[in-house]
């Protein structure tokens, strides 16, 4: 059990808050409007994790795993990677690691990334990861992440 310590003890160094950055917009449906946020959340220096969230009517955000069901899965996926774009071009060194909370999320992320592989290859570097090992993402292989970082900062 912790207790409270006097001021002569000795800590660790420790390193806080996590830097993040948030996009917002709008899934919209006949049903409903939901509000989304794309939140960049600094690992380690310029690694990024990407996290999809919905907003709550309370204004409290939603664990990953929600799901909307406003039947807009391609233009929520599409507005990700043209958010995904945007930060890139304004965090020049960041590095993008984006990974499906379950099977479902990373089957979806793995088929936009296949699909907009050709646009996205001029001007970005893909990762693909297995375990805690990444290659250079090849169409048509599984892959439980992927990391996405400009051309010039990968070495291409």
């Amino acid at each position: 059990m912790c207790q409270i310590l006097n001021m002569d003890t000795p800590i660790y160094e420790f390193i806080g808050p996590i830097t993040e950055y948030r996009y917002q917009f709008k899934s919209i449906s006949a049903e409903k409007e939901v509000v989304k946020i794309v939140r960049f959340s600094e690992i380690i220096e310029d690694m990024y994790n990407l996290a999809l969230l919905d907003k709550q009517i309370d204004g409290s955000e939603s664990s990953d795993k929600a799901e909307t069901k406003n039947r807009d899965m391609n233009v929520v996926l599409a507005t990700v990677m043209k958010i995904i774009d945007d930060f890139l071009h304004k965090k020049r060194k960041a590095f993008v690691y984006v990974e499906g909370s379950d099977e479902k999320r990373k089957r979806l992320y793995q088929i936009l990334i296949n699909r907009e592989y050709d646009n996205l290859a001029n001007e970005y570097t893909i990762l693909g990861g297995l375990d805690d090992k990444h290659e250079i993402f090849e169409k048509g292989k599984t892959y439980q992440f992927f990391i996405i970082t400009n051309k010039r900062q990968y070495g291409q």
